[in-house]
């Protein structure tokens, strides 16, 4: 009986030992390109009052390269390009470079941050957001307008809620 647990046990303790062996294969990264170009441009539109479904949209907007494009032409030294979502839209201009010079942004539905979404139900309780709306003006390397309009209802009448927010 002392010769079968022992058995088992040194059998147990052999398994835990070969699960603690790792097979290790080395990967070779492709070069990743990190910019800082248009930081600013993040620093100043991203908060806590930025919708959270529209982060990665302006880091996508940030991180795009113009001179990638298929209308970059090195005589122009500003561009427009136009986001498009299901949601809504941004309008941004760069310089020759990449950099963004300035940007409006117009969504509807957003994701409003928890903070701004407890102001307004405390402020107008028994209503019920129904819709909403932003839109965010970005120019100089600042946030220069940040706008929610939320649609309100009872149930029986509605009402539209504008916060300017900066």
């Amino acid at each position: 009986m002392k010769t079968l647990v022992l058995g088992i046990l040194l059998l147990g303790l052999s398994s835990l030992g070969y699960a603690q062996r790792l097979d290790v294969e080395r990967v070779m990264l492709e070069d990743v390109k990190v910019s800082t170009l248009n930081s600013d441009y993040l620093h100043a539109i991203q908060d806590d009052k930025t919708p959270l479904n529209l982060i990665g949209v302006q880091r996508l907007i940030a991180s795009y390269d113009i001179n990638d494009a298929s209308f970059y032409d090195p005589e122009n030294d500003r561009y427009e390009v136009y986001f498009k979502t299901e949601n809504g839209n941004s309008t941004v201009y760069y310089d020759g470079k990449g950099k963004i010079l300035k940007s409006h942004e117009y969504y509807k539905d957003v994701k409003v941050p928890i903070e701004i979404w407890k102001q307004i139900y405390k402020d107008n309780e028994g209503w019920s957001m129904i819709k909403n709306k932003y839109s965010s003006t970005y120019s100089d390397s600042e946030l220069r307008n940040r706008k929610y309009k939320v649609f309100l209802s009872d149930g029986v009448e509605t009402k539209k809620v504008v916060l300017n927010i900066n």
